[in-house]
């Protein structure tokens, strides 16, 4: 994890919740999982139909964290929230 974030500021951002994605990175961006902050579950439009997931993501691109494996995503989480 980055470590050059405070506990307290990764507390700030919880709950934090991880998925995998749905259509294998074709809608987002190439990450197999996202990260989404202060968040309990998935959110609908994210693992609804095509068009709704590629809206998703393309309108929360800069505030949710992706990644290849959940601890990536939610190292990219911190870096747009934090960083």
């Amino acid at each position: 994890m980055d470590e050059e974030y405070s506990e307290s500021s990764k507390v700030s951002l919880w709950p934090i919740a991880i998925f995998e994605v749905r259509y294998g990175g074709t809608y987002e961006f190439g990450a197999k999982w996202f990260a989404v902050a202060e968040c309990e579950s998935a959110p609908a439009k994210a693992l609804g139909d095509d068009s709704e997931c590629l809206d998703w993501f393309i309108t929360n691109r800069d505030h949710i964290g992706l990644g290849a494996n959940p601890n990536e995503a939610l190292s990219d989480l911190y870096g747009k929230k934090l960083g």
